[in-house]
């Protein structure tokens, strides 16, 4: 369903771009937290609590968000075959009632 009858694509863009930037931040800020927090230590060899803690980082915890995505999307993201029909005629009753450009 279309609830607004007002052209958005500049506020959809800002809302896009300042989260982009938040998130970029975030992706420097929490790689650095986490290696501090298993005790890695650059140019030297590493404990074994730190390899494990490495192996964590790279395969369990993104395995473990992707399948937290796939449960969210799955239990909140109703978009069926009917909701989508709807929209897409919605959008196009919208297109016939503009009026061409003088």
């Amino acid at each position: 369903m279309i609830l607004a009858r007002r052209r958005s694509e500049g506020t959809v863009y800002t809302g896009f771009t300042f989260f982009r930037k938040v998130y970029q931040g975030l992706a420097g800020f929490f790689p650095g937290v986490m290696l501090a927090y298993i005790g890695y230590v650059p140019n030297v060899q590493q404990a074994a609590g730190t390899l494990e803690g490495l192996r964590q980082l790279i395969f369990l915890y993104p395995c473990g968000l992707a399948v937290l995505t796939a449960l969210t999307m799955g239990l909140f993201y109703h978009l069926t075959e009917k909701n989508y029909l709807k929209i897409i005629g919605e959008l196009e009753e919208r297109k016939r009632q503009v009026s061409p450009a003088v």
